[in-house]
């Protein structure tokens, strides 16, 4: 029998993933992927620096990707965009972009890998795999108060997708790149569900999580029983605090799940 690998854990986003500040927050896996599997992704690393953004597939391939993203100067801007097969097509309408806050493809494709990526170097941004739908960024649209810190709420799911294996003395841990870090305008922390399997949902993404405690950089919180069995997930509630009159911060997070395996 094989021993666990890196790709048997992937993170999901939920079905529930607030735009805005009156939708639900949190609740199921999302489940746009071949047959029902999970099919859209968080992304947690963002482009170095603005560009206009391309997108090609791996081979013959007419689907239609929808891209949203932000440009510079804070607007939002959307194209949706066909495939060309192996040959690059560049969303010239959005123009130069800042970030790229969603992609979705029309449908799911079992042999096909679709690449997001950046006009110059080409640099990829983020690939949507076979049987997958697409990404999106986590707090989408989310902005700061003119006098009060403001405190956004949104989730994903941590999966073990290995077909027998436990993964043991699990643990989660939070790192926030130096950029964000060093800020003493923005926070971001997580918070891992009671239990594993959890589909709680909070009323609105401004709403606190009830039974949630979240911890800051670097710190490592246990899965509990501290075992995610294969098929298993938990639950992890990121927090994010803009104080008062926070400009827009280019920076990422990166989640963690580390344990041990047979």
């Amino acid at each position: 029998m094989p021993p666990l690998a890196t790709t048997d854990f992937r993170p999901w986003c939920v079905k529930n993933a607030p735009e805005d500040n009156t939708a639900t927050s949190g609740g199921v896996i999302d489940d746009t992927g071949t047959s029902s599997v999970p099919g859209v992704e968080p992304v947690f690393t963002q482009m170095a620096a603005a560009d206009s953004v391309q997108i090609v597939s791996d081979g013959a391939d007419t689907r239609t990707v929808a891209v949203t993203c932000r440009k510079a100067d804070g607007t939002i801007v959307a194209q949706t965009g066909t495939l060309n097969g192996a040959t690059a097509v560049t969303l010239s309408t959005m123009g130069s972009v800042l970030y790229v806050l969603k992609a979705i493809a029309s449908a799911v494709d079992a042999a096909r890998t679709i690449t997001v990526r950046r006009l110059t170097g080409p640099v990829t941004i983020r690939t949507i795999e076979p049987t997958r739908r697409g990404f999106r960024l986590m707090f989408y649209d989310t902005t700061s108060d003119e006098s009060v810190t403001k405190t956004y709420y949104e989730g994903f799911y941590w999966v073990n997708h290995n077909a027998s294996l436990a993964l043991t003395h699990a643990q989660v841990t939070l790192t926030v790149d130096g950029a964000n870090a060093a800020s003493a305008l923005a926070d971001i922390s997580q918070g891992i569900a009671a239990a594993k399997g959890d589909v709680s949902t909070i009323t609105n993404r401004v709403t606190t999580p009830g039974g949630i405690t979240f911890v800051t950089d670097g710190t490592v919180q246990d899965v509990p029983t501290t075992n995610l069995a294969n098929g298993e997930r938990i639950f992890v509630w990121q927090r994010l605090a803009l104080s008062a009159t926070c400009p827009a911060i280019n920076a990422s997070f990166t989640s963690k799940i580390s344990g041990s395996g047979f």
